[in-house]
């Protein structure tokens, strides 16, 4: 497996999952009484501290999808950069 398709692998992982953070964002933020009720009913917890729970959960994902998406997909283009860069520089 060559470095563009690890490349475009990363890229879409980065877009699908950065699409699911923003859809969970908003999708709480517009309803907050379904994902309330919901998660409130999955795994009992009081009403109180689904708000908390449900801050940490997005917070979490946020950091996981940073590291183990953006992080990558990030590194790979400068890494193709320059190796696009060294081969544009050396002398034929």
């Amino acid at each position: 497996m060559g470095l563009q398709q690890i490349t475009a692998f990363f890229k879409w992982c980065t877009v699908i999952n950065g699409a699911i953070l923003i859809a969970a964002v908003i999708g709480i933020a517009l309803v907050p009484e379904i994902a309330y009720r919901v998660h409130g009913r999955m795994f009992e917890i009081p009403p109180e501290n689904i708000g908390t729970a449900l801050y940490l959960l997005v917070g979490m994902f946020k950091v996981m999808w940073l590291v183990f998406n953006v992080t990558p997909f990030a590194t790979l283009l400068i890494l193709q950069n320059r190796r696009a860069g060294a081969t544009a520089a050396t002398p034929a």
